[in-house]
């Protein structure tokens, strides 16, 4: 990988629309180096001794945590294999290739196996299925992080994910029967932060309905982009 430079900042006197666009993509650029060096040099190779340390603990450990950490381990490769694809700018292997629909069900399956305890319901109603990376990738994050906060800050015992299409958008509900969240709680997490920006970047909004102690409404609409029609249906998780 070769390491560049951040790009200098013209004159904004001469500055013109083409220069604009060619220095933020430019800067876009540079960025996107930056953090894959960091992720490549700091996260992913905390990971990896991680797992290292994971296994010579399975080869040590008999009865029933041997297989608490053979799931570990497994959780472990893909988040390596996450990590890596985003450092490359490419789509995690997991959902690589896959459908809106199918990243969603992945997602909500993945979720449920971690928190066996709560009552996890995928829901599809309608869809026109898209194989867009773009939005399956948005709306698979904003997923992850919707469900992680209904479980670690929500106490939620129940969760419901629906897909829809309405009004020539994909919109994505997560309802949860937590304890809900104020406004300024919401606003101050950074994940909050991500998936409004996510949203945003595919030219979509989010929204949260809450009230303190009678749970949580998140929804987000992008625009579609339709491949193949699915029928209905209630999976669950």
């Amino acid at each position: 990988m070769v390491i560049r430079r951040a790009p200098p900042l013209p004159r904004p006197h001469k500055i013109r629309a083409q220069e604009l666009s060619d220095l933020v993509s430019d800067i876009r650029e540079f960025e996107r180096e930056r953090v894959a060096r960091e992720l490549h040099d700091g996260v992913l190779q905390s990971l990896v001794a991680l797992k290292i340390k994971l296994e010579n603990a399975l080869q040590a450990t008999s009865g029933p945590f041997a297989s608490e950490i053979s799931e570990s381990i497994a959780q472990l490769y893909a988040d390596i294999g996450e990590v890596r694809a985003i450092a490359r700018n490419e789509l995690p292997p997991r959902i690589e290739g896959a459908s809106l629909r199918q990243a969603i069900a992945l997602a909500v399956e993945s979720f449920t196996k971690r928190h066996s305890s709560l009552d996890v319901v995928f829901r599809r109603i309608h869809v026109n299925d898209t194989f867009d990376s773009d939005v399956t990738w948005g709306l698979f994050r904003i997923l992850q992080e919707s469900l992680n906060n209904a479980a670690q800050h929500a106490r939620a015992t129940r969760i419901i994910v629906t897909l829809t299409e309405q009004a020539g958008s994909y919109e994505l509900t997560v309802t949860d029967d937590g304890i809900g969240i104020g406004t300024n709680a919401r606003l101050g997490r950074r994940g909050i932060v991500n998936m409004l920006s996510r949203a945003a970047d595919l030219g979509g909004t989010l929204t949260f309905e809450s009230n303190e102690g009678s749970g949580t409404m998140m929804r987000v609409a992008v625009p579609t982009r339709p491949r193949t029609t699915l029928e209905s249906g209630d999976y669950s998780a």
